[in-house]
């Protein structure tokens, strides 16, 4: 989105979706590598460090994966920042806490930090009562998982903001497939007459929608 920021404006929409284990999740959250070993057995060190390098290719430096964190405090804090216009902010900086500086989500300072770092009111409070924001969280969780059909996660959903076509990428993507797909719907909005340079697109990540497309790992769309 940065790339082509003068060439549309971007409306990046977060929804929540909640990993079956979280309801299981022990207050401190889970091992990291025990719940590889569990999940992928003797693969575990060698996907893990697949997955650390090819994150190094596209600047992410992740590190220090030792814990696997209930997301509920962190989903929480993203419904707070969205009624303030900050969720996207706030899902950036609790990917780069978890994924590049190590953080454990499960300990609610982690998701604290983040709040005041956005300067979201009462966010001490609001992390602190576990049932704030966890009804608007279920209830998107839902959305996502039944009216939006996400079967797993990270899936994005792409497309017009005056338009019902939507294009979902799954799984980590390079860059350079979203900036594809990003001209494709520009090109497609022209040649309607629909857009011009300039006019709003939007980018909705983890879901997908009937009457749109998929994209594969190269960025060909469908």
């Amino acid at each position: 989105m940065e790339t082509m920021r003068d060439q549309a404006v971007f409306k990046p929409e977060w929804h929540a979706y909640l990993l079956e284990e979280n309801g299981g999740y022990v207050a401190e959250g889970l091992s990291h590598m025990e719940h590889y070993r569990g999940k992928f057995g003797s693969r575990a060190g060698s996907l893990d460090e697949t997955i650390r390098k090819a994150g190094q290719a596209d600047g992410a430096a992740f590190k220090g994966w030792e814990w696997r964190g209930n997301t509920m405090a962190g989903h929480r804090l993203i419904a707070l920042a969205r009624r303030h216009g900050k969720d996207h902010e706030a899902s950036e900086l609790l990917f780069r806490k978890a994924y590049e500086e190590g953080a454990n989500l499960s300990d609610t300072a982690e998701v604290v930090d983040v709040g005041e770092r956005l300067g979201l009111p009462g966010v001490a409070e609001y992390v602190g009562d576990q049932s704030a924001g966890r009804e608007e969280v279920e209830e998107d969780d839902m959305f996502g998982k039944m009216r939006l059909e996400v079967s797993g996660v990270p899936l994005f959903l792409v497309g017009l903001e005056d338009s019902q076509k939507r294009y979902s990428f799954s799984g980590a993507q390079p860059p350079d497939n979203f900036s594809q797909i990003f001209s494709k719907l520009l090109q497609e909005a022209a040649a309607a007459g629909s857009v011009g340079e300039g006019q709003v697109a939007t980018a909705v990540q983890e879901g997908k929608a009937a009457g749109g497309g998929s994209c594969d790992a190269t960025g060909g769309c469908q």
